[in-house]
């Protein structure tokens, strides 16, 4: 995909017109994998774009990337759920753990990055294992919920 370029040289913006012009194609064509494959690399391009305004401290601009981000995640969470794929789960899960994070929803944040583990052991995938449970210390730390 294109937008895997634009993203590998930090070019989120791009990345992601180029992500919804190929998500507009899977749907056309109903490649429902396909599909799954676009929204989590769509759900990354926005995660890192809205953690990188964050990070610079332009909340205005991080909100709607992180409102966009839950929008989806909860897309890529139900898309996975039916096609039985649990790695896409999980990271969908993340994001959604990642965004409720950044709005201070820690209830919402815990839950989604709980469940994003519980699959991520099932499955033995440990870069997502690791993201969620490192989002987690941050929920702990920022809510002083040991």
């Amino acid at each position: 995909m294109i937008g895997g370029n634009y993203t590998s040289k930090s070019k989120y913006d791009q990345a992601i017109e180029f992500y919804k012009q190929a998500l507009a194609i899977r749907r056309e064509i109903k490649d429902k994998a396909g599909e799954l494959e676009t929204l989590i690399a769509l759900g990354d391009a926005y995660n890192i774009n809205a953690l990188n305004y964050n990070q610079r401290g332009l909340y205005a601009q991080a909100k709607p990337e992180f409102s966009r981000l839950i929008e989806i995640a909860q897309e890529t969470l139900t898309l996975a759920r039916e096609l039985k794929n649990p790695d896409s789960e999980a990271q969908a899960l993340t994001h959604l753990g990642s965004a409720y994070i950044f709005f201070k929803d820690y209830p919402k944040a815990e839950a989604s990055l709980q469940e994003a583990v519980r699959i991520a052991r099932q499955i033995k995938e440990l870069q997502t294992e690791t993201t969620a449970l490192s989002n987690l210390a941050l929920i702990y730390n920022a809510s002083r919920f040991f």
